[in-house]
């Protein structure tokens, strides 16, 4: 089962998230976090994703960061990454 993150839930990501995965009949469970802080303390008690969503420009800690530190702990996970700042489109 893919096990999916999306964070944070900016423009409905989740839903089109969701609706990708279930048209290709992928079995799967999402969960939306606001932030890595959150999603940080969530793994740290053995929560476990392997595909992550992740906003370029979050408060706290970047997505760019976070990814960075991921690698370290899971370098097989998958990363992509939204955002609407104009300066990383």
């Amino acid at each position: 089962m893919l096990r999916t993150l999306s964070a944070p839930m900016q423009g409905g990501i989740c839903a089109i998230q969701e609706d990708i995965l279930r048209g290709r009949n992928v079995e799967h469970e999402g969960r939306p976090f606001s932030s890595t802080e959150n999603l940080e303390a969530t793994m740290r008690k053995g929560a476990w994703f392997n595909l992550f969503c992740l906003d370029i420009c979050m408060a706290g800690k970047s997505g760019m960061e976070f990814a960075w530190e991921l690698r370290s702990w899971d370098e097989r996970a998958g990363v992509f990454f939204i955002t609407t700042a104009a300066t990383h489109i």
